[in-house]
């Protein structure tokens, strides 16, 4: 009987991955709104460029040791910084792009871990004190948007980000734009795909069309830009539709099925669809009970 498990196990086992090519983001050129950044706005330059350069700047905030004042780094060819000091002290290679900020701080990259960029320009659109109606308000104002639209939104949330110093991202949106314009512009951060669905006989359907979005929307992630999967709240996600979707995530991102492609993906699809059977036939006894 051992015997026979390690040959089917053997049988199981994921192929060896053939060599990965460079991903999507790292391949295209980068486009920023040129009003926010000056000197360093100069886009669209190939990202090798972009990443060798000597920054110097009024203060340099290295977050690991004390503000250093009149600092600069140098930012190496694969994108990692190989000094930081002291201006006179930072080496200056000839060929690599200089720039000097004096009135200015350098620190590293901001990190918002929770953003809806595809909602950028509602601010003000909306304005019920109470959350139920907020929340119907909100809903009915996003199907007034086309996906172009929602899309331009995400770009406009985006740059604002950058002009605030927020690198990496966390977004939560149903739209997919976000995860393009990450894709697009060769930012950092994690879309997550939100579903919804509080009544039970809407798991069903609405894990559906959270598969459905997981799997067109993956060919966008990269070794920077990735792809989750977040119930909205308990109390706008039933019981089934949230352990659905939990069984969706441990088998597709924690147990890495992504790896695996198409099969990975179906392997989760119909472990999340077993759960959601065995949650849908719980809740219809319970009903006919009654």
């Amino acid at each position: 009987m051992r015997h026979q498990h390690r040959e089917r196990f053997q049988q199981c086992r994921r192929p060896a991955r053939r060599g990965r090519r460079l991903p999507r983001a790292a391949q295209r050129r980068v486009v920023v709104r040129r009003g926010l950044w000056g000197e360093l706005a100069q886009f669209p330059i190939p990202r090798a460029v972009v990443r060798q350069r000597r920054i110097a700047a009024g203060w340099v905030l290295p977050m690991a040791g004390a503000p250093i004042e009149r600092g600069a780094v140098l930012i190496g060819a694969h994108g990692r910084i190989q000094s930081i000091g002291p201006d006179h002290v930072v080496p200056r290679p000839p060929g690599v792009a200089a720039s000097e900020f004096p009135d200015a701080a350098l620190l590293p990259g901001l990190i918002n871990t929770h953003t809806h960029l595809e909602l950028t320009g509602f601010q003000g659109q909306v304005t019920e004190a109470e959350f139920p109606s907020w929340i119907r308000s909100l809903r009915q104002l996003k199907t007034t948007r086309t996906p172009d639209e929602y899309v331009q939104a995400a770009r406009r949330g985006l740059a604002d980000c950058y002009a605030g110093g927020v690198t990496t991202i966390a977004d939560t949106g149903d739209s997919g734009a976000v995860i393009k314009v990450l894709a697009e512009a060769g930012g950092s951060g994690i879309a997550y795909q939100e579903v919804f669905g509080p009544h039970p006989a809407q798991a069903k359907e609405s894990l559906a069309g959270l598969e459905r979005r997981v799997q067109e929307l993956s060919h966008l992630t990269s070794s920077r830009v990735r792809i989750g999967v977040s119930p909205h709240a308990p109390y706008t996600v039933s019981a089934p539709l949230f352990s659905s979707v939990a069984a969706f995530l441990r088998t597709y991102f924690l147990k890495q099925g992504f790896r695996d492609g198409i099969q990975g993906l179906m392997i989760a699809m119909f472990t999340a669809y077993g759960v959601f059977l065995k949650y849908a036939k719980l809740w219809e006894r319970n009903n006919l009970n009654k």
